[in-house]
């Protein structure tokens, strides 16, 4: 009897651990609890953690595990597919970090080869990467793409890139400043070399590049070739305020400034000072032909009377006509006048300007006179022996022949003496007369 029950308890247990065997682990392994084959992940015997952390993923338990600080994982190798390791949950001080790594020799982490993203920020509540203190560089890209070449710096940067196939940095949009320096020991912006153009701005709704306060706001030095290269729909150098200087040339190997402009190559609303030689310099005034016939280029003109004007190139406008022989000369025709808007004008300003142009002016136009300076003159028919020297004085139809003479004889049995003749004196011939025109220093006298 006591046998049956002896073989009847032993097939019961049997039957218990083979069920117990081939049952699905309910939960975590824990260390120091029976044993159990399905936790001991390297078959040695025994239960430990490392078993725990092993069989925790592939066996797809969850739970809270059990760990300590008595042991490392250094020189495993973890591989798999499509199983990555997720670490989550709430982590507050002190570090406020999921991981923390500590290496006083070489990489806090190194990624040798990914496909994608080296490091992938989804969402951060804060900054998506803080570098809060660097020995060198705060982010040292080598090279982005496939760059034509790569230089690094010897400096410690905030960021740097050494090489880029594109842009070294690009900002797509941004609704405040695409780059905001807030402070700058030397130069808030610096190109040590650019092949093409140093600073391009291809758009901007108001002001291209803004120097809001500087000892010196821009500075274009050491073997530049051009400091400055602008291409505008509006001003290209527009100085809203200046302590001293709006433009300072201080040294140029050449011109100091070049210019032209289609109305003005320079426009000045107070006044000029030069203190060398102006070459070249014509004096003129505008005008309104107020004769019948058209004047010409090079005719000599009389002045009526003057009317008042809100233009800005002048308070008045001299009426003008053809000068007739004998009549007083006050210049001679450069071409036709044009009256321009500028709605971009100073408070003191009306914006209305008279600008010089090529042409006759034909009766009620406005007209250039020039009445000081040389000038080409249209000379008188049949009085084409004019040399340079030659006195020069009004004729008929607005042109000009020499100035006569008239012999006197002089008291006391002295002999003779040519003088000029009484007529009103336009000005010195610069050259002989050719082709119905002649030089001339216009000085009306």
């Amino acid at each position: 009897m006591n046998t049956r029950r002896l073989l009847a308890l032993t097939l019961i247990f049997g039957l218990l651990a083979s069920t117990a065997a081939a049952a699905p682990l309910a939960g975590p392994c824990v260390p120091g609890a029976a044993y159990n084959a399905a936790c001991d992940a390297n078959q040695d015997g025994q239960i430990t953690v490392t078993d725990i952390q092993l069989t925790a993923g592939h066996w797809n338990q969850n739970g809270v595990f059990v760990s300590d600080n008595n042991h490392n994982h250094l020189g495993q190798t973890w591989t798999g597919s499509n199983n990555p390791l997720t670490i989550q949950g709430a982590f507050g001080a002190p570090s406020y970090a999921v991981m923390t790594l500590n290496n006083s020799v070489g990489h806090g982490l190194a990624i040798n080869s990914v496909a994608i993203d080296g490091i992938y920020v989804g969402s951060a509540g804060y900054y998506g990467m803080v570098v809060n203190a660097a020995g060198q560089d705060g982010v040292y890209v080598g090279a982005a793409g496939s760059p034509s070449s790569a230089v690094a710096s010897a400096s410690s940067n905030g960021f740097e890139v050494a090489g880029a196939q594109g842009d070294g940095l690009y900002v797509g949009r941004t609704d405040r400043h695409g780059v905001n320096v807030t402070s700058a020991g030397e130069y808030g912006f610096y190109v040590g070399s650019a092949f093409l153009t140093g600073l391009y701005v291809n758009s901007a709704g108001s002001s291209g590049v803004v120097v809001h306060q500087a000892n010196v706001g821009f500075v274009a030095a050491t073997n530049v070739n051009t400091g400055a290269w602008l291409s505008t729909n509006n001003d290209a150098v527009y100085v809203a305020h200046a302590g001293n200087d709006g433009i300072d040339v201080y040294d140029a190997a050449y011109n100091g400034i070049n210019a032209y402009g289609a109305q003005y190559a320079g426009y000045f609303s107070g006044n000029i000072n030069v203190t060398g030689n102006c070459v070249g310099c014509l004096q003129a005034n505008f005008a309104v032909n107020a004769g019948d016939r058209p004047l010409q280029p090079g005719d000599v003109v009389s002045i009526q009377t003057v009317t008042p004007t809100d233009f800005d190139t002048g308070p008045t406008l001299w009426q003008v006509v053809q000068t007739q022989s004998g009549q007083a000369v006050v210049g001679v025709v450069a071409g036709r006048a044009e009256l321009v808007t500028d709605e971009d004008h100073r408070p003191t300003e009306t914006g209305k300007r008279l600008v010089p142009r090529e042409g006759a002016a034909e009766p009620g136009e406005y007209v250039t006179i020039v009445y000081s300076g040389p000038m080409q003159v249209r000379i008188a028919p049949g009085e084409s022996a004019i040399a340079a020297g030659t006195r020069l004085t009004a004729a008929a139809g607005g042109r000009v022949r020499p100035l006569g003479t008239i012999k006197v004889q002089l008291a006391g049995d002295a002999g003779t003496a040519d003088l000029p003749e009484n007529a009103p004196f336009l000005g010195v011939a610069l050259e002989a007369a050719k082709d119905g025109l002649v030089w001339v220093l216009v000085n009306p006298q």
